[in-house]
């Protein structure tokens, strides 16, 4: 049997005008002579060559596209319920870390703070307060003097300092 995909459908040449192979097209491709009746047996029409091509299925392409989308769906769904389970596992792990080691009071801190500052003072590392020398008795005086604005007398009030007396 000849191989009658090498016949060319634009080439007027190699068809009869029924569509079917001119026997001198096919006798020079099988290189003997052949009959009518064996041309028609093995089928080939003109035009059937782009049909031979492959051929696109989109319906099963998008079939196929459907179930990997809904495959990843249900990926993602089964990575987000383990991310809930862990997410809730670490929430129940750190709300018992946080009940056997509550965070400690403000009267805890002030003792612990007592606590290691007589531990220094015991190994002699606390800094004794130097006193101010100042180079003037305006320096003096204002160095104990409230800040403008922020210091308050006994009602509430504001007190401004107006004038410095000596």
């Amino acid at each position: 049997m000849p191989d009658l995909s090498k016949l060319n459908d634009k080439k007027p040449s190699h068809w009869t005008d029924s569509g079917e192979p001119s026997l001198a097209a096919v006798k020079a491709i099988a290189g003997r002579a052949v009959t009518r009746e064996e041309v028609r047996a093995i089928g080939r029409m003109r035009g059937q060559a782009s049909a031979a091509k492959s051929t696109r299925n989109s319906t099963v392409e998008l079939a196929e596209a459907r179930l990997a989308t809904a495959a990843a769906i249900q990926q993602l769904a089964a990575a987000k319920a383990a991310m809930k389970e862990k997410n809730a596992a670490f929430a129940a792990a750190l709300a018992e870390l946080q009940r056997v080691s509550p965070l400690p009071s403000v009267e805890d801190g002030i003792r612990e703070h007592l606590r290691r500052t007589a531990v220094h003072e015991a190994a002699g590392n606390v800094v004794q307060p130097v006193e101010p020398k100042f180079a003037s008795k305006l320096d003096a005086v204002l160095s104990g003097a409230p800040r403008r604005g922020g210091g308050r007398d006994v009602t509430g009030n504001t007190r401004r300092v107006r004038s410095i007396r000596a």
